[in-house]
């Protein structure tokens, strides 16, 4: 393996998680596997990414918060100075102690996810009352003890009508930047991509909201690879243009990103859950490294 040219793991250590969200690729594409990464392989998992040269960690779920053994993980990638954040649903840390113990353990960026602009909308999705209230009380513990944290929101037919709401909400809160994300379609399960929009609507969408938030000095940016076409052509020549716009091709084209997967196998994209390239066990259960 060539290390350079590798840029983003992510590690999907479960499945599990503590909203219901109506739209959730995760729990669509795993409606029966709760694996967990056991934590007799966290050490060799960390060691494999050191050693092809990972620039950066993303943990992801499920939420990862309820992972057993989360503190375990970032101490591991901490240990060997391989750079990583966590994507959460912010839950957890609203208990100040927990966000006290991820700073000290190493954890370096946070982005936690909104399904809307207030609690109602946001409530209704996860099918959790009071999750949003915790999450903000998440983001605010998070930033106080010294981790960088930014939002994310999906867009998507629940969402694109509050947009401008989100940044008016959240404009004074601790943040890096604003992220979007556009929804993207469930593989297994079909009847879980009811909130789906057009790309093109969603460039759309987040090129307009753009501009308001930079209105409101507040940075955002679009995570989705997108192509370029789908925005004007004042957006795309606009000297920040390429610095917050994903654009270019999938992940799955250029090769330089993958999934660890619960079961330790390797996907080339979280949306490709069950759809394995290879397993890094070997027949006795042995990390392959």
């Amino acid at each position: 393996m060539e290390k350079e040219g590798f840029g983003t793991a992510w590690i999907a250590l479960t499945y599990d998680c503590n909203n219901r969200c109506k739209w959730c690729y995760a729990d669509s594409n795993n409606p029966s596997d709760r694996d967990v990464i056991s934590l007799r392989y966290l050490s060799d998992i960390a060691d494999f990414l050191k050693k092809i040269g990972i620039k950066k960690t993303v943990l992801i779920g499920g939420e990862p918060t309820i992972y057993p053994f989360i503190q375990e993980t970032i101490s591991e990638l901490a240990n060997r100075q391989i750079g990583f954040g966590m994507v959460s649903n912010g839950r957890r840390f609203s208990d100040k102690g927990f966000s006290q113990l991820m700073s000290n353990s190493g954890l370096q960026y946070l982005t936690i996810s909104f399904c809307g602009s207030n609690a109602e909308s946001h409530d209704r999705l996860t099918q959790i009352r009071g999750s949003f209230n915790q999450a903000i009380s998440g983001l605010r513990n998070a930033s106080y003890a010294g981790i960088k944290v930014s939002t994310t929101l999906v867009l998507n037919k629940a969402t694109k009508g509050q947009l401008e709401d989100f940044v008016n909400n959240f404009s004074n809160e601790p943040l890096e930047s604003m992220g979007f994300n556009i929804c993207e379609p469930c593989v297994k399960d079909d009847a879980n991509n009811e909130y789906l929009i057009s790309p093109r609507e969603a460039a759309a969408s987040f090129e307009k909201i753009y501009y308001y938030s930079r209105q409101k000095g507040v940075k955002s940016k679009l995570i989705t690879p997108t192509p370029l076409c789908f925005f004007s052509e004042r957006f795309r020549s606009s000297p920040e243009f390429r610095k917050i716009v994903s654009s270019g091709p999938c992940q799955m084209v250029t090769g330089r990103n993958f999934v660890i997967d619960s079961n330790l196998d390797i996907v080339p994209c979280t949306h490709l859950t069950g759809f394995p390239m290879f397993s890094l066990l070997d027949a006795d259960g042995s990390l392959i490294t």
